[in-house]
Protein backbone atom coordinates (compact mmCIF):
# COMPACT_ATOMS: atom_id res chain seq x y z
CA UNK A 1 0.00 0.00 0.00
CA UNK A 2 1.17 3.44 -1.03
CA UNK A 3 1.12 6.25 2.09
CA UNK A 4 -1.64 7.96 0.26
CA UNK A 5 -3.69 3.93 -0.21
CA UNK A 6 -3.04 4.10 4.09
CA UNK A 7 -4.41 7.39 4.55
CA UNK A 8 -7.36 7.36 2.59
CA UNK A 9 -8.28 3.95 4.11
CA UNK A 10 -7.80 4.12 7.53
CA UNK A 11 -6.86 8.01 8.45
CA UNK A 12 -10.36 7.97 10.03
CA UNK A 13 -10.65 5.21 11.79
CA UNK A 14 -7.33 5.51 13.43
CA UNK A 15 -8.21 9.28 14.09
CA UNK A 16 -11.34 7.95 15.76
CA UNK A 17 -9.66 5.69 17.97
CA UNK A 18 -6.57 7.30 19.00
CA UNK A 19 -8.22 10.86 19.47
CA UNK A 20 -11.56 9.81 21.16
CA UNK A 21 -9.13 8.89 23.84
CA UNK A 22 -11.14 5.64 26.16
CA UNK A 23 -14.79 6.89 24.55
CA UNK A 24 -14.01 4.96 21.48
CA UNK A 25 -13.38 1.50 23.54
CA UNK A 26 -16.08 2.41 25.95
CA UNK A 27 -18.87 -1.09 25.96
CA UNK A 28 -16.92 -2.60 22.97
CA UNK A 29 -17.93 -5.95 22.40
CA UNK A 30 -14.59 -8.12 22.82
CA UNK A 31 -14.30 -9.14 19.36
CA UNK A 32 -14.71 -6.19 18.27
CA UNK A 33 -11.81 -4.65 20.40
CA UNK A 34 -9.75 -7.90 18.76
CA UNK A 35 -10.54 -6.76 15.27
CA UNK A 36 -9.32 -2.74 15.86
CA UNK A 37 -6.27 -4.36 17.01
CA UNK A 38 -5.83 -6.60 14.21
CA UNK A 39 -6.55 -3.87 11.96
CA UNK A 40 -4.49 -1.82 13.07
CA UNK A 41 -1.63 -4.51 13.68
CA UNK A 42 -1.96 -5.03 9.83
CA UNK A 43 -1.42 -1.17 8.94
CA UNK A 44 1.63 -1.32 11.00
CA UNK A 45 3.16 -3.45 9.17
CA UNK A 46 1.71 -2.27 5.34
CA UNK A 47 3.75 0.90 6.73
CA UNK A 48 6.80 -0.87 7.91
CA UNK A 49 6.97 -2.85 4.82
CA UNK A 50 6.12 0.41 2.84
CA UNK A 51 9.44 1.87 4.50
CA UNK A 52 11.44 -0.79 4.39
CA UNK A 53 11.20 -0.28 0.66
CA UNK A 54 12.29 3.08 0.65
CA UNK A 55 15.56 2.48 2.57
CA UNK A 56 16.10 -0.28 0.14
CA UNK A 57 16.01 2.24 -2.64
CA UNK A 58 17.69 4.65 -0.97
CA UNK A 59 20.37 2.72 -0.40
CA UNK A 60 20.16 1.02 -3.84
CA UNK A 61 19.90 -2.25 -2.74
CA UNK A 62 16.51 -3.20 -4.27
CA UNK A 63 17.92 -3.97 -7.37
CA UNK A 64 19.95 -6.78 -5.43
CA UNK A 65 16.16 -7.99 -4.30
CA UNK A 66 14.65 -8.99 -7.57
CA UNK A 67 12.34 -11.26 -5.78
CA UNK A 68 11.34 -8.71 -3.49
CA UNK A 69 8.13 -7.54 -4.97
CA UNK A 70 6.65 -11.21 -5.22
CA UNK A 71 7.83 -11.84 -1.61
CA UNK A 72 6.14 -8.83 -0.12
CA UNK A 73 2.92 -9.75 -2.21
CA UNK A 74 3.17 -13.33 -0.73
CA UNK A 75 3.28 -11.80 2.82
CA UNK A 76 0.50 -9.70 2.23
CA UNK A 77 -1.85 -13.10 0.77
CA UNK A 78 -0.52 -15.13 4.04
CA UNK A 79 -1.75 -12.18 6.31
CA UNK A 80 -4.74 -11.40 5.22
CA UNK A 81 -6.07 -14.76 4.61
CA UNK A 82 -4.89 -15.68 8.43
CA UNK A 83 -7.05 -12.41 9.26
CA UNK A 84 -10.22 -13.26 7.35
CA UNK A 85 -9.97 -16.63 8.90
CA UNK A 86 -9.88 -15.57 11.98
CA UNK A 87 -12.82 -12.97 11.83
CA UNK A 88 -14.70 -15.86 10.62
CA UNK A 89 -14.09 -17.54 13.87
Amino acid sequence: ATIEELYVSEYRHASWFVHSGMVGHLNMELEFFQMSCARAFLRCADLGAFCTKIVLKDFALIEHLSDLKDRLDQVNVNRFGFFIERAKQ
